[in-house]
């Protein structure tokens, strides 16, 4: 039985390590594409464009309950800020301005009442401030901090709270000029 178990524990190991290498592949021939196509990206890669600007262009509001709609339009969000992770630290820098409007969806996405979509709000968050950092700064004092201390709703402080963590391992050094505004309310709602 002792031999069975580590039979499928090793199976088990290399069908991660089987998807990583995927992962990081499919990551890498992203990125080298959106380098290749540059400003013209919108154009020559559609699709792809379309799977990035889309689902937060026609998001309207925070996804407040789970029903199977919601589900539906979390997963779409959800592969659309996934791509945001990959992309936007290698996108061109005319097309910035595109994605940078729509920062305000994406923290709609990290106040859902979903883990994963929240996560990937505060990563993609995070990403895109390495590139724009002023801009995305703004944003975030101005519609993200303020959720740390709502106290009848737990999933926007739990998104900004999430927001804060990645911002601070993305930029590190960067964001030593912010951080008595990031640090400062987190303490407060600590105390």
């Amino acid at each position: 039985q002792g031999l069975a178990s580590l039979e499928s524990l090793s199976s088990s190991q290399e069908q991660h390590d089987q998807a990583a290498v995927q992962r990081i592949g499919g990551h890498q021939a992203i990125q080298q594409l959106v380098k290749h196509f540059g400003a013209s990206l919108p154009t020559g890669l559609p699709q792809l464009w379309d799977n990035l600007i889309q689902p937060l262009s026609a998001l309207q509001a925070c996804i407040a309950e789970i029903t199977p709609e919601s589900q539906n339009q979390a997963q779409s969000l959800l592969t659309s800020l996934q791509l945001w992770e990959v992309i936007v630290p290698h996108l061109h820098t005319s097309l910035l301005p595109k994605v940078s409007s729509l920062v305000p969806k994406v923290i709609l996405c990290s106040m859902s009442v979903f883990t994963a979509l929240r996560h990937m709000a505060a990563r993609a968050i995070a990403g895109l401030a390495v590139r724009s950092l002023t801009n995305t700064m703004q944003a975030i004092v101005e519609d993200v901090l303020p959720n740390i201390a709502d106290e009848q709703n737990a999933t926007a402080r739990c998104g900004a709270a999430e927001v804060i963590m990645h911002l601070l391992d993305s930029l590190s050094l960067e964001v030593v000029p912010y951080v008595v505004l990031l640090v400062v309310p987190v303490l407060r709602r600590m105390s």
